[in-house]
């Protein structure tokens, strides 16, 4: 899609993506610095709703707790387990290292 509308074959990877992880994580420091208390050996999984406007810049709609992991859509039952797939490598495999 984003070929289609830019003509750029990078756009994801070298403008959007690394706007969205930089949003990510400045969310995500916004909320560590609420009421938010650490609980050791366990983690919690947030979904950022993020839109991009005509310039391909990414804004944050929202950020859920505990988003919801229904396969209510086809896109969320393809994502979904390649999610947690990825959660579980970060929070079991990189996180024994």
């Amino acid at each position: 899609f984003l070929f289609r509308e830019t003509g750029d074959a990078g756009a994801w990877r070298d403008r959007v993506l690394p706007e969205v992880r930089r949003l990510a994580v400045r969310a995500l420091q916004c909320a560590r610095g609420g009421d938010i208390k650490g609980r050791k050996e366990s983690f919690e999984l947030y979904g950022l709703d993020v839109m991009l406007d005509a310039d391909l810049r990414p804004w944050l709609l929202e950020m859920n707790l505990s988003p919801d992991m229904r396969h209510t859509t086809k896109l969320k039952a393809r994502l979904g387990p390649a999610l947690i797939e990825s959660l579980l490598t970060l929070v079991v495999d990189i996180g024994l290292d």
